[in-house]
């Protein structure tokens, strides 16, 4: 989190989601409470949430923090059971030259945190808590476009041990690597795509550029994400609906929609 706001300056983020569920106005005072709990939880709690907007009163913005986690005591009544960390960005400009600094930002982020596994690109953006309300508009969004990770937190929050598939950049840690099959086996696998190691992994660049995955365009621009989805398959998280009934949005489906697609030019426009 420090890192991040860092990053977008101390002025980016507007406001913070209270206990209550209301949006206040966000404080370097709230901000120091924040870390200060995450560092050492207050006695009596054992799970902790936080959400940072650039938008106010609620409305998604350009920027965010979303984080939810617990102390995962033992014994742990629900063993898939894992944190989630989410940070938004602003979709990016035209040119090339905010790439190389953004992929060093994702891997300074995943070298300080003891991740499990992890993706960069495009994603629909929801406030956080608040994500049911707009859950049937994204679905009906990403069957289009496949490059757009649906933020989908329910998931996130239970797949301990598991990758969530394909993205522009996927992260994985060092045993489930070794689950793969180890590093040989990867770079056999994957021998279009950019292998970045991490402290605790490696950061895998499926294409030049964050795909859109547009179907209405052949998915032109995919790189080569189905190969990577295709390596991922032994550990993917399997999910139902993504906060709707199987019969209305077949998440299997979706999570298995690079499995039998051709892979692209990894430079495409």
């Amino acid at each position: 989190m420090e890192a991040y706001l860092a990053q977008v300056g101390p002025d980016t983020l507007r406001t913070y989601m209270a206990d209550n569920g209301q949006f206040r106005p966000l404080t370097s005072k709230q901000i120091s409470k924040d870390l200060r709990n995450l560092r050492n939880l207050p006695a009596g709690r054992d799970s902790y949430r936080i959400l940072y907007n650039q938008g106010e009163e609620g409305e998604v913005g350009t920027h965010a923090i979303y984080f939810e986690g617990s102390s995962l005591a033992e014994p742990e009544p629900l063993p898939d059971k894992t944190h989630v960390l989410r940070l938004e960005f602003p979709p990016p400009p035209a040119g090339d030259e905010w790439l190389e600094p953004f992929i060093g930002f994702v891997s300074r982020i995943a070298n300080l945190v003891p991740f499990q596994s992890g993706n960069a690109g495009f994603a629909f953006k929801h406030v956080g808590v608040l994500q049911s309300n707009v859950r049937k508009e994204i679905n009906q969004l990403l069957p289009r476009y496949y490059g757009f990770d649906p933020s989908y937190d329910s998931a996130r929050m239970k797949m301990r041990g598991r990758a969530f598939g394909a993205h522009w950049l996927t992260l994985l840690r060092t045993d489930l690597i070794q689950k793969l099959g180890g590093m040989e086996a990867l770079r056999a696998a994957l021998p279009r795509a950019e292998l970045r190691p991490l402290d605790q992994g490696l950061l895998i660049r499926a294409a030049r550029r964050p795909p859109l995955g547009d179907v209405n365009r052949q998915c032109a621009d995919i790189g080569c994400m189905p190969e990577v989805a295709r390596l991922l398959r032994p550990i993917r998280y399997e999910a139902k609906g993504f906060g709707q009934p199987q019969e209305v949005f077949d998440a299997l489906a979706w999570l298995a929609r690079y499995d039998d697609k051709a892979s692209q030019p990894w430079d495409a426009p």
